[in-house]
């Protein structure tokens, strides 16, 4: 559908009036009796409706574009021009809230320069209000019209791209983000004689724009999950850095934080994270401040400091609030559901994670909505609603191949479903999602989402009765959790090898394993780990036929846990065990 201006009432001033005068459009002295008469007369045949305060409308769109198509094309652009200036004179003080208007008749008057600093405005309104695709639409429109410029200024199209970029970023098209912040740099690194915009009424700091836009390359492809070339782009724009950085160099330590937790450093992520947040705290910077606590919440609660994290994600989620800012909101809820699935309050975790989804929603974020649709896919199959976890899965996968979701994720999803497809005694459909999970994480050998899919590969190999490569899996891992001070990798590393040397009958290295799986987990407050490891320790008890007040303890506090938590599949198992020590 062709655009259509909004329909506004105005009155025109004299020298308006003059200058329509002069261009044959009016009368100098019209005759106001005819007028009437005609005017009357149009309204009689249906042309023409009269409104409130002797004002005249057109009775309907073809009517308008009849006697539209009649003026030549030069008059046309007269009258665009004298209708966009008189909206300018009457709005001064709100340009944005008219600046779509302003920027259709610019265009139609042919007046480049105008229609570069409206579409600019228009594109900034429409994406405050989370309207992307209006917003792509004028930033482009801006862009087209600084094309017709002889002598554009360098800044101002660099400005224009880094903020198509800002769009595609928060939409999720991280790809399409990085494309554009490049290109914003390569236009400023020519730029250095014109170095203020001209039209756009944006600001910059000439100082800090490379760094500044060096950043954003780091951040969309840390978003794209290329962590190494984001440390790459972090190492560039700390050497552009001018002496004072200001809240920068916060958000350069905050990036570098999260693309180290994605690399599963998470040591070296929490101390990045610090410093982001002693950065941040110092500039004075509410959003720098909130983003920093949000980055660093993530390595702490693989480390084991999971009161930490959430204090962190409390500070962020409060300070984004009072702000506003969704996409903080969205950020933090993501966390913060983690958080608390981390440690088995399931009911809490889906709530945040509901809050972020409602959040991304309301953004259009279709990379938010899959992460929400995934955290929700992954938690419900310890609640027990496979098929609904399959289906929010089965989305995840769905947008990824329809290139609108992350590689990451979906790697992710395959992993997820793997396990629910176990759960349900499908070992084929497991097997099929845990192979693709693998080959979609080749190139990230390394990262923390291809260890943790090793340990669900783990779990189906016994499932399959292939214990000695679980084992030797398990054995691995656990030895890099060791290392790396990864408390929720080891929680979970224990109780799988615990459980592979069960299989091989080696209950005293098995009952050792599950044992430190336990204490870990409790000192953790990590309740689900805590009670599926309890699980693991009864079921070799009773095979061993080693049955203690301990085990009945442990097993009684387990259920008590996974009631608690909402884990119906867990429960069912815990209980059965329950009852089969009773007999």
């Amino acid at each position: 559908m062709a655009y259509r201006p909004r329909q506004r009432n105005f009155r025109v001033k004299r020298d308006e009036l003059d200058l329509l005068i002069k261009n044959g459009f009016l009368q100098a002295e019209p005759d106001k009796a005819l007028t009437t008469t005609e005017l009357n007369s149009l309204v009689h045949q249906g042309f023409l409706e009269e409104l409130p305060n002797h004002f005249f409308t057109f009775h309907n769109n073809l009517t308008w574009e009849v006697i539209y198509e009649t003026l030549l094309y030069a008059e046309r652009r007269l009258l665009h021009n004298i209708i966009a200036i008189h909206i300018e004179k009457h709005h001064n003080n709100h340009l944005d809230n008219v600046a779509d208007l302003l920027l259709y008749h610019f265009e139609q008057a042919r007046n480049f320069q105008k229609c570069v600093s409206y579409g600019a405005i228009a594109g900034d309104k429409a994406a405050s209000m989370f309207a992307n695709e209006e917003a792509l639409s004028f930033y482009g429109r801006s862009m087209t019209a600084l094309d017709h410029l002889k002598k554009a200024p360098p800044a101002d199209r660099s400005l224009l791209h880094e903020h198509i970029g800002d769009v595609n970023e928060n939409t999720g098209n991280h790809k399409e983000a990085f494309t554009h912040y490049q290109t914003a740099l390569d236009i400023w690194r020519t730029s250095k004689k014109n170095n203020k915009p001209k039209f756009v009424a944006w600001k910059l700091k000439p100082s800090i724009y490379e760094a500044f836009l060096a950043r954003k390359i780091a951040m969309s492809l840390e978003h794209d999950a290329e962590y190494d070339k984001a440390l790459q782009w972090l190492d560039e724009a700390e050497k552009l850095l001018p002496n004072r950085p200001g809240r920068l160099a916060s958000q350069l330590a905050a990036t570098r934080s999260a693309a180290l937790y994605r690399k599963s450093e998470f040591k070296d992520a929490i101390t990045w994270g610090e410093q982001a947040l002693k950065l941040a705290k110092q500039s004075g910077s509410k959003p720098a401040i909130a983003y920093a606590h949000n980055v660093i919440a993530n390595p702490c609660m693989e480390a084991g400091k999971l009161d930490k994290a959430i204090t962190h994600l409390r500070s962020a989620e409060e300070i984004c609030i009072a702000a506003d800012d969704f996409p903080g909101i969205a950020s933090a809820n993501h966390n913060l559901g983690n958080t608390f699935y981390a440690i088995g309050r399931l009911h809490d975790a889906i709530n945040h994670f509901n809050k972020a989804l409602n959040a991304d929603e309301l953004m259009h974020n279709n990379s938010g909505i899959t992460m929400s649709r995934f955290n929700l896919g992954n938690i419900l199959v310890d609640t027990g609603d496979i098929s609904k976890s399959i289906e929010h899965l089965q989305f995840v996968l769905d947008e990824y191949e329809k290139g609108k979701s992350r590689r990451d994720l979906a790697s992710a999803s395959h992993m997820i479903l793997s396990r629910a497809h176990r759960l349900t005694g499908n070992l084929e459909a497991a097997a099929f999602h845990i192979d693709e999970c693998m080959k979609m994480l080749k190139n990230d050998s390394q990262s923390g989402v291809y260890v943790y899919a090793e340990l669900q590969y783990a779990e189906l190999l016994m499932a399959q009765n292939n214990t000695i490569e679980a084992l030797e899996i398990c054995e691995r891992i656990y030895k890099l959790a060791k290392e790396q001070g990864a408390k929720m990798m080891e929680v979970q590393a224990a109780r799988i090898l615990g459980q592979s040397k069960a299989q091989l009958h080696d209950y005293d290295s098995a009952i050792a394993f599950l044992k430190q799986s336990i204490e870990l987990a409790n000192s953790m407050g990590i309740e689900h780990e805590e009670a599926l490891s309890i699980i693991a320790y009864t079921k070799i008890a009773l095979n061993s036929q080693n049955v203690t007040p301990f085990t009945i303890q442990s097993i009684n506090r387990a259920i008590s846990m996974l009631t608690k938590i909402g884990a119906k599949l867990d429960l069912a198992e815990a209980k059965k065990l329950a009852t089969k020590i009773q007999q």
